[in-house]
């Protein structure tokens, strides 16, 4: 054998090991194990739908929690803001099978909209809301901007609100 096939042999074999080892760092949805009984998990999104045509009630000074598991303490928050129309109903929520993540802001005159950024599982037991506050014009009367995202009960967890800049 000549000194050329060798060393291209070697060279063969070493790119092959190398392609393996960057396979196997790259698996990115496989928890990578610290201990025995802990994992390193990546946020996942939990999908939501907004619930429209509900405003806050004029009563309503906070929302002590923002995660709304039962009709009787959403209604004691929130009323219908039903009108004429094909879309003037309110979202239907049935909360059999779904709750409720609300983001309320203190009463305003200035034109203010709550924005939705992500909803995101960060452990078994905690689920983040992230949103923006966007606000606009000043206004002739006081309002409470609010926001409701259903979701549905099979992602439950512990809800923490994040407010991004």
């Amino acid at each position: 054998m000549t000194k050329s096939f060798i060393a291209i042999a070697i060279a063969a074999c070493l790119a092959i090991l190398a392609c393996k080892t960057n396979n196997n760092t790259e698996k990115k949805d496989t928890p990578q194990v610290d201990s025995p009984n802990t994992y390193e998990t990546r946020p996942m999104d939990v999908p939501y739908t907004i619930a429209e045509k509900y405003f806050l009630k004029n009563d309503v000074a906070e929302i002590p929690n923002p995660k709304i598991e039962r009709a009787e303490v959403f209604n004691s928050y929130f009323g219908m803001a039903t009108t004429m129309g094909s879309g003037g109903k309110p979202t239907a929520i049935d909360f059999d099978v779904k709750y409720v993540v609300a983001v309320m802001q203190p009463p305003t005159d200035i034109s203010t909209t709550i924005i939705p950024v992500s909803l995101k599982k960060l452990n078994p037991r905690q689920i983040e809301f992230a949103y923006k506050i966007e606000k606009g014009e000043k206004l002739s009367y006081t309002m409470s901007p609010n926001l409701i995202v259903v979701v549905d009960r099979s992602n439950d967890g512990m809800i923490v609100l994040k407010e991004e800049k």
